[in-house]
């Protein structure tokens, strides 16, 4: 009976991954959820798609020790985290390539917002906005007992 499993991916590394599913015997289907994301570069606007559930991948297979054994053969599918149930299979299946901004409003990120910061050298630390202009923010961090401010993009932090 074939299920779907929940396993933990090394970042970055979407296109690798998905090729060596793709590959693999006895994987019936597979899922990276994505949403679509408006982002500004040197070019102008662009649309790329950023990960919903950052380093996780869902995987329909068999789950027997065979399987198991050939998906961690692939040196960027970290762990297996464990069965999806059905409902949260369709769950996933209905944000996969939505719009960011639907499932993660930015009317939510306020000033006092507590986040989470990504693609920064402070990358896991939580820190609260004190200012947002545009897609700029200015977060505070306590280091070594004091705050400090640091400057950042919305695409940098994650919502609490």
């Amino acid at each position: 009976m074939n299920d779907w499993h929940v396993w933990t991916v090394i970042d970055n590394r979407r296109k690798r991954i998905v090729k060596f599913l793709s590959e693999l015997n006895g994987v019936e289907d597979f899922l990276y959820p994505t949403a679509e994301k408006e982002c500004n570069t040197k070019c102008g606007k662009r649309i790329k798609d950023v990960p919903i559930y950052a380093n996780y991948i869902f995987i329909k297979y068999d789950h027997n020790p065979l399987m198991t054994d050939a998906i961690g053969q692939c040196p960027w599918i970290s762990y297996y985290v464990g069965k999806c149930t059905a409902d949260e299979i369709c769950k996933v299946h209905e944000q996969n390539k939505k719009s960011y901004d639907e499932l993660v409003p930015v009317e939510q990120l306020k000033e006092g917002s507590t986040v989470k910061l990504v693609n920064t050298p402070f990358a896991g630390w939580e820190a609260v906005v004190i200012n947002i202009s545009g897609d700029k923010l200015s977060v505070s961090i306590s280091i070594l007992g004091a705050e400090r401010v640091i400057k950042c993009n919305m695409d940098d932090v994650n919502i609490q």
